[in-house]
This record gives C-alpha cells, sequence and structure tokens, in this order.
C-alpha cells in the first residue's frame, strides 16, 4: 500500500484514499462490513500520530499502559488490548513460568461499571513446564474499554491456585 490509490493486501482488503477529504474507506472482498478512518493527526514531522476509526479515536480503543501480575511462580503481562470495530475486546497475554502450571481453560473481563463476562475466543496451551512461556489470546464481545482481566492459574501437582489481575486501560 502507498497511498496513491486502491491497494489490495494479502488479506485481499481494498484501501482507498480520498487526498480531498483525508479519509480512507477500507473494505474487504468478502462483503463484510467496510469501515473509513478520518480525522487524522500529524506530528511535526509529518507521521501520523492518530485518527478516528469506526470505534472512536484511536487512543480510546487501545490499551494505553503496561499491566503485570505474578503468583504461584507464574507472572502475566499485558502485550496488546483493543477494541475493535464491531466492539469485541481482544487482549494478549504473555505467561512466563518457574514451575509446572495449569492454565485456565477461560478468563473474565469487566470494565468499569459493567457486567463480568468470560471470554469466548482463547488460544493457548493447556500447561506450562518450568521456564517455559507463551502468548494467549482471549476475545470478550460487546465489551467496553477500561476494566480487569481476570486469570487462573493451577500448579501441576498440589492443586494450588491464583488469581492473577492486569489492569487494562
Amino acid at each position: 500500500m502507498d497511498g496513491l490509490g486502491d491497494s489490495n493486501g494479502e488479506d485481499d482488503w481494498t484501501i482507498d484514499g480520498n487526498e480531498r477529504t483525508g479519509k480512507v474507506r477500507i473494505k474487504p472482498s468478502d462483503g463484510s462490513a467496510s469501515y473509513t478512518w478520518d480525522q487524522f493527526t500529524y506530528s511535526g514531522a509529518g507521521k501520523i500520530t492518530g485518527w478516528t476509526g469506526a470505534s472512536g479515536p484511536i487512543e480510546s480503543v487501545l490499551w494505553t499502559r503496561e499491566s503485570q501480575d505474578s503468583g504461584l511462580g507464574v507472572t502475566v503481562r499485558l502485550v496488546s488490548a483493543y477494541r475493535t470495530n464491531i466492539g469485541a475486546m481482544r487482549m494478549v497475554v504473555d505467561y512466563s513460568t518457574k514451575r509446572d502450571v495449569e492454565l485456565s481453560y477461560t478468563a473474565s473481563y469487566a470494565a468499569r461499571g459493567g457486567d463480568r463476562q468470560n471470554s469466548t475466543e482463547q488460544s493457548s496451551q493447556n500447561e506450562l513446564d518450568k521456564g517455559e512461556e507463551t502468548f494467549t489470546h482471549y476475545s470478550f464481545p460487546d465489551a467496553k474499554f477500561g476494566g480487569t482481566l481476570r486469570l487462573k492459574v493451577a500448579a501441576a501437582k498440589g492443586g494450588q491456585t491464583a488469581n492473577l489481575v492486569l489492569a487494562i486501560r
């Protein structure tokens, strides 16, 4: 994509830039909903620093602060969180461990002032051996940005559990 007209990416998206209006229209080739980016802001050097998309200004739909918690020899760290154009929250968490553990099959999320919900999609390992690390993806439909992600881990032996909490801001 060079910004000079229509471009097709590897996922068959068409991206149309309108120089007159300053808007960029993104259309998937599968016919699903298209959307527009506009209200671009720029640094003094001419680099893009922000824009408004289907879910609002980019700074209101992307996580902005690192969050981390530890317990039972496991450290979790928020790698990414964002709100999709259809209103789902997607989060990626890095797990690292100093002992053999089992990861919960689900996580829960509650936005400030909202109801807690369980993840509807998750991709992860079920267990980690001492010294291993993995990334896990969670999805929460119709979730608001900013809240608390709760994760549960258990020792592979002995039955001890820990509830780990990450702030999503």
